[in-house]
């Protein structure tokens, strides 16, 4: 007689999704990601909540030398993204010159990180996501960042 084998236990992680950044990627998907005018790259962000109705997206910049990390830069801001299902989802087309100031980029080497703020309908923040291009929080490979000619 032949004993059925019972699958081992699995953890499943059933928690509810409050806030977070499901998906953060850049088209075309060719690592590392170089851009110009000539070459824009789209950015897509999508989110996943169960409490929020809005997001307002916000996304940085922070140039990566040799001898140090220098301070963000602003170089998209969307508000009042509207989340239906749970979901919201935006895209841009990034050239290196899409700064709030109106202002280019240098080039170089250049981290790019994305700040989603949840909103409920009276515009009071229930919750944040960060999430840096690469998706590494402590260290920074040269395939994450992104090159600006």
């Amino acid at each position: 007689m032949k004993k059925k084998s019972r699958p081992a236990a699995v953890k499943k992680n059933t928690a509810p999704v409050k806030y977070r950044i499901s998906h953060f990627s850049i088209t075309p998907a060719v690592k590392p990601v170089t851009v110009s005018r000539s070459r824009p790259v789209q950015i897509t962000v999508q989110v996943e909540t169960q409490e929020a109705l809005r997001a307002d997206y916000y996304f940085y910049m922070r140039q990566i030398t040799r001898e140090k990390i220098l301070p963000a830069v602003r170089i998209f801001y969307y508000p009042g993204s509207r989340i239906v299902n749970g979901r919201s989802q935006i895209q841009f087309n990034f050239s290196g010159s899409l700064l709030y100031n109106g202002k280019r980029l240098p080039a170089g080497a250049w981290l790019l990180s994305c700040d989603v703020i949840f909103k409920n309908e009276n515009n009071h923040t229930l919750g944040k996501s960060t999430m840096s291009w690469g998706g590494r929080s402590q260290s920074v490979l040269p395939e994450d960042l992104i090159y600006i000619k």
